[in-house]
């Protein structure tokens, strides 16, 4: 008895499933790099690279409420433009941004402990809430004198803490 088998083809050609078993290789590894890549990078910070320079300092006549004129020179970032993740701190005490005028900050805080708050000024002396650019002047506001404590700076994002002792 003579069988006669006829070959059928059913699969995909060789250079089409090596084709195949590349790009899903290539798709896994993709995958497995981007979950990976979130652990590796976290805590791995831009430093922040700035100082801080006290220019002068200064009291209301009544001797109520005390200024801290300070002058931010940045490095890294060039500018700051997210203004809710900066973080000023006096001590172990928070400084928080206003945008109101340097009067009304002024009787708001007058003979009182705090809070302590702090307004921008850019560079052409024009009072911003928005950024902070190098060269800007940073008044700190308070009730009561600061001289001694120190001032430090943060900025979310970035790693370090840049700071001044104020006169």
């Amino acid at each position: 008895m003579k069988e006669i088998y006829m070959e059928k083809e059913d699969a995909v050609s060789p250079v089409i499933a090596t084709i195949l078993m590349v790009a899903i290789t290539v798709v896994l590894a993709a995958t497995v790099y981007i979950l990976v890549s979130h652990y590796t990078s976290v805590g791995a910070s831009t430093p922040l690279t700035a100082s801080l320079a006290v220019d002068n300092e200064g009291q209301n006549a009544a001797g109520t409420v005390f200024y801290y004129n300070l002058t931010i020179t940045l490095s890294t970032p060039p500018n700051i433009t997210n203004m809710a993740n900066v973080h000023i701190t006096i001590g172990n005490q928070p400084a928080y941004l206003t945008s109101s005028s340097l009067s009304s900050v002024a009787s708001a805080v007058s003979g009182k402990s705090s809070p302590i708050y702090y307004l921008v000024f850019n560079t052409n002396g024009q009072p911003v809430s928005s950024y902070i650019q190098s060269g800007s002047t940073i008044t700190i506001i308070s009730g009561y004198s600061l001289s001694g404590d120190t001032i430090s700076l943060t900025y979310t994002g970035y790693s370090g803490t840049v700071s001044t002792t104020l006169p």
